[in-house]
């Protein structure tokens, strides 16, 4: 039990904690356009558009942030587990040895692996779509 809350607060910790660095956005200084005669970088009002820097990123939304990367790992996570779960139906399958339980069971196993598997891409698609819409 210990090892499973040492890994869940150290997978929240990477989540949470590099998705939150302050980023700085330097002025190209290598670019004429961006600096004056002696060379200083322009204030930010008279820069022109060439070397205005992106603006940052959501760090909780978007393609980058924190709620779509911690999505992707626990779809990744489930979707594994879920095709470990079907590989394992399928060897209880192959060795039912024609027992009707234990086939029954088996293909129960493998029908609710499927389910989930099927589960996990939908909920996958609806929440990329959510998270796109509030970039």
């Amino acid at each position: 039990m210990r090892a499973i809350f040492v890994a869940i607060l150290f997978i929240t910790t990477l989540l949470f904690g590099f998705g939150m660095v302050n980023r700085t956005w330097a002025v190209d200084v290598t670019n004429p356009a961006c600096v004056d005669q002696d060379g200083h970088p322009l204030p930010a009002d008279r820069l022109p558009l060439v070397c205005r820097p992106d603006p940052p990123k959501n760090a909780l939304f978007g393609p980058d942030g924190i709620l779509t990367t911690a999505v992707n790992i626990l779809s990744l996570v489930a979707g594994i587990a879920a095709v470990f779960v079907i590989m394992i139906g399928g060897v209880k399958m192959i060795t039912s040895t024609g027992d009707s339980n234990s086939v029954k069971e088996s293909r129960n196993t493998v029908l609710y692996a499927v389910i989930s598997l099927a589960i996990v891409v939908s909920a996958q698609i609806i929440v990329r779509f959510i998270l796109t819409k509030l970039e």
